[in-house]
């Protein structure tokens, strides 16, 4: 995969240093309908079929975009090609309710290393959410609890 700041657009290159919003605008600008709408779309798993991500959207190898290929957080690594290999990690309110900084550092560093040790380059979560209704069978994952 590319980086984006390696791109090559009409005979320019997207400079690393430039901002985030110059090298997007320049990125969208370059891309097709149907590259865009590639974008906004994605699957469950990949298009190789072998690793089962929670979410996947396509890169664009003419840009240099790379693949998301995302997995649900704190819960663990849910992937057939990585059965039973999976840490159990502690519930994102127990991290919070420490309140020792370095822990939740090292929870998170810790959780990226593994993701991205079996391909996942995004992570969703954990949760900042309130957890204002009791019904609902997430609210574990949020590192802010219940709402005072």
């Amino acid at each position: 995969m590319k980086p984006v700041g390696a791109v090559l657009l009409a005979g320019s290159v997207l400079v690393a240093g430039a901002s985030p919003e110059s090298r997007a605008e320049r990125l969208v600008a370059a891309m097709t309908v149907d590259e865009m709408v590639a974008m906004m779309h994605g699957t469950r798993g990949d298009s190789g079929g072998d690793r089962g991500y929670v979410g996947y959207v396509p890169g664009n190898d003419r840009l240099g975009i790379p693949a998301l290929a995302m997995n649900d957080g704190p819960q663990g690594f849910r992937v057939d090609a990585h059965l039973g290999t999976s840490t159990a990690w502690i519930a994102s309110i127990t991290a919070a309710a420490s309140f020792d900084r370095g822990l939740a550092v090292a929870w998170g560093r810790l959780m990226g290393e593994e993701f991205a040790m079996k391909g996942a380059n995004v992570q969703l979560g954990p949760g900042m959410c309130f957890g204002r209704v009791p019904q609902d069978a997430r609210a574990f994952e949020y590192v802010t609890g219940e709402d005072p």
